[in-house]
């Protein structure tokens, strides 16, 4: 039987099969009580997950001061350049400064309140506050610091797209066809595939007649092709089919389309993890 082979071109082009499909959104609605809406925030135990070893949350702090963008930018939909937000104005910078001074007195009495904390980073635009690490036993007494108006919980979204197959009826197209790839090589322009994540395993594969081709050093007998198409002013990064450090969408978009079948990135492996799943051929990527 062939097998299917992934070609890779940075920048990236990379060849890749399969399809791909949008999870669909779906609004939350709370349930109403008598003419009022319930309200979106309980009271009661903050339950956390297991593994959290480090017993260690960060959330973001919401102070008093309205941010810049509400105090000068009148919101933040500018309908014209009147109303557009110049953050490098005289006053803006003044507000700015004014906003730093006031968030180094709240963090003091935060550190005073709970010596264990470590505020992460500030926010002073679109809101006044600051991301907070502390230890989860700690947040009933960040409530009850006076200049803390609000304490949101700091969520990670990963993106899961184990779903598509039946969204776009590929597994009705493989039941009827029987068609899953094999022998298929698929081309991706995009920012590089990354030849090591576990979606493109080259186990039982072999270079097809003829490849690999471009910078060999980013293939493998799944990622057949690596190669470059720097723009002026890219730099050093542009000539490279892959820079670890900033791609990652066009590993995805390749995993999903020529993906081993029922691969889950493991913990820590960076570029972000994924769990496509999706891909029950195994063809070629370039």
């Amino acid at each position: 039987m062939r097998r299917p082979f992934l070609l890779v071109l940075s920048a990236a082009l990379v060849l890749v099969t399969a399809a791909s499909a949008s999870a669909q959104l779906r609004a939350i609605r709370l349930p109403r009580s008598g003419d009022r809406t319930l309200p979106r925030i309980r009271h009661g135990a903050i339950r956390i997950p297991p593994g959290h070893a480090s017993g260690r949350v960060t959330v973001l702090v919401d102070l008093r001061l309205p941010p810049l963008a509400a105090a000068y930018g009148r919101g933040l939909v500018a309908f014209n350049a009147q109303r557009r937000l110049n953050a490098s104005s005289r006053s803006s910078r003044a507000y700015l400064a004014r906003l730093a001074r006031a968030q180094a007195l709240v963090a003091a009495q935060i550190r005073r309140a709970i010596p264990q904390a470590h505020i992460s980073n500030r926010y002073r635009v679109v809101l006044d506050g600051f991301a907070l690490r502390l230890p989860y036993r700690s947040l009933p007494a960040l409530g009850r610091v006076s200049a803390v108006r609000k304490i949101y919980p700091s969520l990670g979204y990963h993106l899961d797209t184990n779903k598509s197959p039946s969204v776009i009826h590929a597994d009705t197209f493989w039941a009827t066809t029987g068609g899953r790839g094999q022998g298929v090589k698929i081309g991706v322009v995009d920012d590089g595939v990354d030849q090591t994540n576990p979606f493109f395993n080259p186990a039982g594969f072999s270079y097809p007649a003829g490849f690999p081709k471009g910078r060999t050093a980013y293939t493998t007998p799944k990622v057949i092709v690596a190669r470059s198409f720097p723009g002026p002013g890219s730099g050093k990064q542009g000539r490279l089919p892959f820079y670890k450090k900033d791609s990652f969408h066009a590993t995805h978009v390749a995993g999903i389309a020529a993906g081993v079948a029922g691969t889950v990135a493991p913990p820590g492996f960076s570029p972000p993890s994924w769990s496509p799943r999706e891909s029950p051929g195994r063809p070629s990527v370039f």
